[in-house]
């Protein structure tokens, strides 16, 4: 359908095979359960997957889908996650990627409960054990990262790694608010999404990309500003992280920018209705878009 209407498409299957439940091995969990109610479980299936993939069909499920379409949109390689995930699997992961030349893609530290178990079950954050294993890269890009620690930040700016800020999908679930701000002082490129779990069910990206600029007003004790005046994130911050910091996401060079020699890879808002009832031509074009665009104001996609 994608194809279909002409859009661009990256597309990331999800490798998954333990945790379904908890974060606990899923035999243990289910062994906690009165009789009665682990028949009614299992039979439910799994609590957030309803199916496993482990390495080997997911690969070949991975190889079919890039010889279909491959040539039309970009594979993705996606572990779910750390906990979600064997070493093993992470590891051929990260070898499948670099022999296919595609990028990975996981959830990273997106609640409180995430790093908790990393440290109890890992012994070091969630980042740090990624590190670890040699899975970091500048072709990884991590969702979330609400609860990266100080040298989470340090080893993921080091290493290239993209981090895809969502930020109603984190206020929906109680994940708390990444310190977006703190991540870009520290070199960090930070890109926006939605995590397919909005705050409205609209999925209204133009209201993400406000939210993600509000959010970092909130001042905070942990990763103060520089500028204890700050007003949160810059206008054309929060488009560069929409725009460009997307594509490099997924080392899309190519789109993202007007500038010769890039993709003609846009969104055309009409400039009437945007500026309708009133608007002063000096505003910063930057913070019209931010404040002011609506789904109403879009007149065309091109993507060529």
């Amino acid at each position: 359908a994608y194809l279909d209407l002409g859009l661009d498409l990256i597309y990331a299957p999800t490798l998954r095979s333990q945790n379904g439940y908890v974060y606990g091995p899923d035999e243990e969990f289910l062994a906690m359960l009165p009789a009665e109610l682990r028949q009614r479980v299992v039979g439910q299936g799994l609590g957030l997957t309803g199916v496993y993939k482990s390495a080997g069909p997911y690969f070949e499920t991975w190889a079919e889908l890039d010889a279909e379409f491959g040539h039309r949109i970009q594979m993705v390689v996606a572990p779910d996650g750390p906990e979600w995930c064997s070493e093993t699997e992470l590891r051929l992961a990260a070898q499948h990627a670099a022999a296919e030349g595609a990028c990975l893609h996981l959830h990273n530290s997106e609640s409180p409960l995430e790093r908790q178990w990393a440290l109890q079950t890992r012994r070091q954050t969630m980042t740090g054990y990624l590190a670890e294993i040699g899975f970091l890269g500048p072709n990884v890009s991590c969702g979330h990262g609400v609860w990266y620690s100080d040298r989470d930040i340090e080893l993921l700016a080091a290493h290239g790694v993209v981090t895809v800020h969502n930020p109603s999908s984190n206020l929906r679930l109680g994940s708390g608010i990444a310190p977006v701000a703190a991540y870009l002082e520290a070199g960090m490129t930070v890109a926006l999404g939605t995590d397919g779990q909005g705050l409205t069910e609209r999925s209204n990206f133009l209201d993400e990309m406000r939210l993600a600029a509000y959010l970092q007003r909130i001042p905070s004790a942990v990763f103060p500003p520089r500028d204890p005046w700050s007003r949160g994130l810059p206008a054309r911050t929060v488009l560069e992280m929409a725009t460009v910091n997307g594509a490099r996401a997924f080392r899309r060079e190519g789109i993202g920018r007007l500038q010769p020699g890039y993709r003609a890879d846009l969104l055309l808002l009409n400039a009437k209705r945007l500026g309708t009832p009133y608007l002063w031509p000096g505003h910063d074009p930057y913070a019209t878009v931010l404040q002011k665009a609506e789904p109403d104001h879009l007149d065309m996609v091109i993507s060529r």
